[in-house]
C-alpha cells in the first residue's frame, strides 16, 4: 500500500471521527472532559475543530 493510500485512509477515518464528535460530544462532555482533543474540539471554531479531529484522532484512542 502506498503512502498516498495510507494517508487517504487516515484522513477518511479522521473525517468519521469529526462527524462522530459533532454528533456525540455534548455540552456536558465539553465542560467536564479531561481529553485534550475533545477540549480543543469543543473550544475552537468548526473549521479548526474539524481539522483537529481529522489529524488528531489517533491520540484520542492512545489516551484511553
Amino acid at each position: 500500500m502506498g503512502a498516498y493510500a495510507i494517508f487517504t485512509i487516515y484522513v477518511m477515518i479522521g473525517v468519521l471521527h469529526s462527524i462522530a464528535f459533532s454528533v456525540f460530544v455534548s455540552r456536558v462532555t465539553c465542560a467536564t472532559t479531561t481529553k485534550t482533543i475533545i477540549s480543543i474540539f469543543c473550544n475552537t471554531g468548526t473549521g479548526i475543530s474539524h481539522l483537529v479531529a481529522v489529524i488528531g484522532w489517533p491520540w484520542y484512542w492512545l489516551s484511553q
